[in-house]
Parts: structure tokens; sequence; C-alpha cells
């Protein structure tokens, strides 16, 4: 299943896995309505999370590729 990125008109990131662009659309209406918006897939995807000691997830960080596919979705942030 193909994993799509969305670049949110604020600048705020969704990353959402669904069978077509149209189911992806349908997913992120729990966040916001992204209908007729450009969405990328990824095709390489890691994100790191560190278990904090009150049992909550830290974000540590994404794999190469992923900050990759990031800079391209921000290219004013190279």
């Amino acid at each position: 299943m193909p994993l799509y990125i969305y670049r949110w008109p604020n600048g705020d990131s969704s990353f959402v896995s669904a069978t077509s662009k149209e189911a992806a659309v349908e997913a992120l209406d729990e966040v916001d309505n992204a209908e007729g918006c450009p969405l990328s897939v990824l095709k390489d995807f890691m994100v790191h999370f560190r278990l904090a000691e009150d049992g909550t997830f830290d974000f540590e960080g994404f794999g190469e590729a992923t900050e990759e596919s990031l800079r391209r979705a921000y290219p004013r942030y190279r």
C-alpha cells in the first residue's frame, strides 16, 4: 500500500498509507479538508521515536531517504 505525504497550506505535513490517492484524501479528512490538494508518494520511509521514561514517545529523526523526500516537499528549507 503506498505511503503519501501531504503538505498542508500552513506548512504542516501529514503522512498517510492508503490504497489510492482518493482513499488518502478521505483519511486526511480527520485533520482537515484535503480535497483537490497535491499528494506525493514516498517510496522509502523511516522514522525513529525514543521511548521516554514517562512512557511517551519522543521524535528522534527520519531516515536519509525520508529526509530527501521532505527536502523536495519543502524546497525553501534546503
